[in-house]
């Protein structure tokens, strides 16, 4: 019976551990999104991490890990910036900001 724990704590732990450290951080700034009435946002900075992992690789022209992390971190903070940014200046709902086509 042993070697099975064993190899469930190599193998599947780690991967288990980072599914619920996910799933919490994912929770928490949903709620928040849902109560400011912005449950669109998370789909928004979603769609705009992709070019900031592109970016990322760009600049560092390596395919490690950080690079393309910071890359799309930018990316997410610029976006949700730049959404707020339209929302408030534009004195628009949060869902046309984001160009969502849903009340």
């Amino acid at each position: 019976m042993m070697p099975d724990v064993q190899e469930f704590l190599q193998i599947d732990a780690p991967a288990l551990l980072a599914a619920v450290l996910a799933c919490a951080a994912c929770a928490l700034v949903g709620n928040f999104l849902v109560l400011r009435r912005q449950g669109m946002m998370g789909d928004a900075v979603s769609h705009a991490i992709l070019p900031g992992i592109v970016g990322g690789f760009l600049v560092a022209g390596t395919r490690e890990t950080l690079p393309m992390m910071l890359g799309a971190l930018a990316a997410a903070a610029l976006a949700g910036l730049l959404i707020e940014a339209v929302r408030r200046l534009g004195r628009l709902e949060s869902g046309a900001a984001m160009g969502s086509s849903s009340p």
